[in-house]
């Protein structure tokens, strides 16, 4: 079952049919994770721009409560930022905490660096289904539960991770130079 929260902001810009970005405050946060901790899917609009190129904005994405056991590196999550901010943004690593809860490290994928670790408490739900509404033609569905798009999620996680860390052949060749002569220099 969907829901569809349409949050619009008191005026328009008229240069647009749609409603300036708004982020949502703490009663609509409340209200989105009554609605996904109730088991029913939420759909919103994305508005911001660090998950391009995969993610525009304008795009309506369906979120679903899951357990954080159940997600992986590549899954896209809805979670709450230090900021107080919801965001969207790319599983890169998943640690099990000595509590037994997880710890992920997310990054969007247009940005340079990681966000800071989120908590599975701090995480609302996962991205399901992505619509990418096109004027005139229609638009186009990504079940992002689908064996292909969970597979092609994985490898951008992968290559976020091998981007941001630098793992280039120049650079691992460069880091282990520097090992070797930091060990030469405790040796002597």
């Amino acid at each position: 079952m969907s829901l569809r929260i349409s949050y619009q902001a008191d005026t328009m810009r008229r240069d647009s049919h749609q409603p300036p970005p708004v982020t949502p405050g703490p009663e609509i946060i409340g209200l989105f994770k009554d609605i996904l901790g109730r088991g029913v899917s939420l759909r919103v609009r994305v508005t911001g721009r660090s998950m391009a190129p995969f993610l525009r904005g304008g795009e309506i994405v369906t979120i679903r409560n899951v357990p954080g056991a159940s997600l992986r590196r590549g899954d896209l999550i809805l979670f709450m930022h230090p900021a107080g901010t919801p965001k969207i943004h790319r599983i890169i690593k998943k640690t099990r905490l000595l509590t037994g809860s997880f710890s992920f490290v997310t990054k969007g994928d247009a940005l340079a660096g990681y966000d800071k670790p989120v908590r599975d408490s701090d995480i609302l739900g996962k991205v399901c289904a992505i619509e990418r509404v096109r004027p005139g033609a229609g638009a186009d569905y990504i079940d992002m539960e689908s064996l292909r798009w969970r597979a092609a999620s994985r490898l951008a996680a992968i290559a976020q991770l091998l981007k941001t860390e630098g793992y280039s052949p120049a650079l691992r060749f460069s880091r282990l130079i520097g090992r070797i002569h930091s060990c030469k220099r405790r040796i002597v």
